[in-house]
């Protein structure tokens, strides 16, 4: 095989890479949209039943304190560029929702 025909090669396997971490990227892109579309649809009180029923089980929980009250952060998954993933926040004794943002444009809070 000469040169040329290895040039060619490697060119076609590059590009069906590249082609394949493009339509990966798109997938998650895509997941990552529908996501947020239905983060929107969650509401102030709303059980964490209800935001698992509707979101799926979060990537991480985190229960932390502030201003004196214990709250529970149910973490999303994002595309590593986005600076605002998706993040439900509960009283974590009634375990309902008081704080919702789903990406940079999108942010509902309790008014306590």
């Amino acid at each position: 095989m000469n040169k040329r025909h290895l040039f060619l090669i490697g060119a076609i396997g590059l590009g069906l890479g590249i082609s394949d971490f493009e339509m990966s990227a798109s997938l998650a892109n895509s997941k990552y949209t529908e996501l947020v579309e239905k983060c929107k649809q969650i509401r102030i009180g709303a059980t964490e039943e209800q935001v698992h029923q509707l979101l799926g089980p979060p990537a991480r929980i985190r229960t932390v304190e502030f201003n004196g009250r214990q709250l529970r952060n149910l973490m999303y998954t994002a595309p590593s560029l986005v600076s605002s993933p998706p993040v439900i926040v509960l009283d974590a004794t009634s375990r309902r929702v008081v704080n919702v943002v789903c990406d940079d444009s999108f942010e509902l809070m309790d008014k306590n």
